[in-house]
């Protein structure tokens, strides 16, 4: 526990002296230690993500692609922009395959 509290920089208090963390039923003192102790050394970090809103963004995501996919194909076929200005262009939209580290 000393080594835990010296590593992060932080103090737990009665850390230095005897307790009975083995019995039962620990003293109070004991239980804080302890209870210290847990949140230097494993703490918890909690994130909520919301399943529906995710689902929506992509969805969102998608049709906005498959949008500006169909605004390229009309553009070049009404003789708006050329082959290479659509295949740069479809290139923009076509999704990273690369991952993120």
């Amino acid at each position: 526990m000393g080594e835990t509290a010296s590593a992060k920089r932080a103090t737990i208090p009665s850390c230095g002296a005897w307790l009975d963390y083995y019995y039962p039923h620990p003293s109070p003192e004991a239980r804080v230690a302890f209870a210290e102790y847990v949140k230097l050394r494993w703490p918890v970090r909690v994130f909520a993500l919301d399943p529906s809103t995710q689902d929506q963004n992509i969805a969102d995501a998608l049709s906005t692609r498959r949008e500006t996919q169909l605004a390229l194909a009309i553009a070049f076929t009404n003789g708006f922009i050329n082959a290479n200005t659509m295949t740069r262009y479809a290139r923009r939209l076509r999704p990273s395959t690369r991952r993120s580290p």
